[in-house]
């Protein structure tokens, strides 16, 4: 979605957020359908205004998204509203941890639908393109093979082989593809690159290759594509807040969505970090994986075939096959290497979020105390227009520092490490 749209598409948003919230009340309830209908009698009409400032394809976009975004919120505010009354644990009924466990789960699912935007289908295109490059790749080495012992000649007899001449042509074919899919992978990224620019990511195109090549790349876009929808939603809401006048309850159920934003990107820090945590770092380093199974790591695997290979070395005269072993310590020796550097990034990565989840785990206390303590509607505006400025601090809190390659050597080599720690966390 191009940034002009944004916002006014974040407004539908908005909008269903305060359709779907409504008072504090249950709207199911005894003695609140009068308060409930007004509610939504008043966000309906903001929904209306929003929806006459769209475009056909804004609103084909914007109508998906909050089609799938209405039941989840529907469902977690229910859930919500009943949390403090459950018992802390039950045999046959729901309990606290129980109904946590729902809500988490449709946290999971507004997560998604924040994610939305065009940078996914850049991701999704670059990736089947790095894919067929791969496929590519690995079938020019079995024709560079089959090629050795390719007739120069197709036997009359044997009509059906295969000559060199042929190989030599299918490996050019071949070369001719992977030429045509970075070409294009090129172009995509520089379009990425203008899209991430619009919300507030200006990246070089080396730290874009950089940051892309991780294993959690696209995490990290997610969450800034959804910082910068929670920051457009949160304008409209502020908007909506200062035109209900000096309405408290209504102003009070306008910030009571703000605080359910905060929520959604507390939730997102806390899967990205357990993440890190659980899934990647012991990968590299070894330790317990997300089942709690004790796995050895890419480094200590690393290091004790390049304690073996230097050994078997040592056994090998001069001139008796010693640069095979040779290559293969430098080989090892990148790998250790990357692999050492690419658990500093994710340490890094890790830590920045965590410093950035701390300070919106306290924004979110504060938020929810306001909401449910404040008695005038000017000091809820004032108390979100503060948090505008939170959004882009906690962004740049997340962002660890991108570098570009050193050389195409380790740049590969850190890409082979990315698909054999995602290929890891699939098993």
């Amino acid at each position: 979605m191009y940034r002009s749209g944004w916002l006014y598409s974040l407004a539908l948003i908005a909008g269903l957020f305060l359709t779907n919230l409504g008072f504090c009340a249950d709207p199911s309830s005894e003695g609140t359908p009068d308060l409930w209908g007004k509610a939504k009698e008043i966000t309906q009409s903001t929904l209306k205004s929003a929806r006459g400032l769209l475009n056909g394809e804004e609103r084909s976009k914007t109508g998906e998204l909050w089609e799938k975004i209405i039941p989840r919120l529907e469902s977690v505010l229910k859930l919500e509203d009943r949390q403090e009354a459950l018992p802390k644990s039950a045999w046959f009924t729901t309990d606290k941890a129980s109904n946590q466990e729902k809500i988490n789960e449709l946290l999971d699912e507004a997560v998604e639908i924040l994610n939305i935007s065009t940078t996914q289908e850049y991701r999704r295109q670059i990736q089947e393109l790095e894919w067929d490059i791969r496929e590519a790749r690995q079938k020019m080495v079995e024709y560079e093979e089959k090629r050795v012992f390719a007739p120069k000649r197709k036997p009359v007899w044997k009509p059906w082989e295969t000559t060199e001449e042929a190989y030599s042509g299918k490996i050019e074919e071949l070369k001719d593809r992977i030429a045509g899919d970075q070409e294009e992978i090129h172009q995509i990224k520089r379009s990425l690159q203008k899209e991430l620019q619009n919300i507030g990511l200006n990246l070089t195109q080396e730290q874009l290759d950089f940051l892309l090549s991780t294993v959690i790349g696209d995490n990290v876009l997610q969450v800034s594509v959804a910082f910068n929808n929670v920051k457009a939603i949160t304008q409209q809401l502020e908007q909506i807040m200062v035109k209900s006048g000096e309405n408290v309850g209504m102003a009070r159920r306008y910030y009571g969505m703000y605080t359910v934003l905060l929520e959604i990107l507390d939730h997102m820090y806390q899967q990205l970090i357990r993440e890190i945590n659980q899934k990647y770092i012991p990968q590299i380093e070894g330790g317990k994986d997300q089942e709690g199974k004790e796995i050895k790591g890419i480094i200590p695997k690393t290091e004790t075939l390049l304690k073996e290979t230097e050994e078997l070395l040592k056994t090998i005269p001069p001139g008796s096959g010693r640069e095979i072993l040779e290559s293969n310590i430098k080989a090892q020796k990148l790998t250790l290497e990357v692999a050492k550097s690419y658990k500093g990034y994710l340490e890094t990565q890790r830590d920045n979020l965590f410093s950035a989840k701390q300070r919106l785990t306290k924004d979110l206390s504060t938020a929810k105390n306001t909401y449910e303590t404040v008695k005038v509607s000017s000091e809820l505006v004032d108390m979100m227009k503060s948090g505008q400025s939170l959004f882009d601090t906690l962004r740049n809190l997340q962002m660890p520092e991108l570098r570009a390659f050193e050389n195409l050597e380790m740049k590969r080599e850190f890409e082979k490490l990315t698909i054999q720690l995602r290929a890891g966390g699939e098993g």
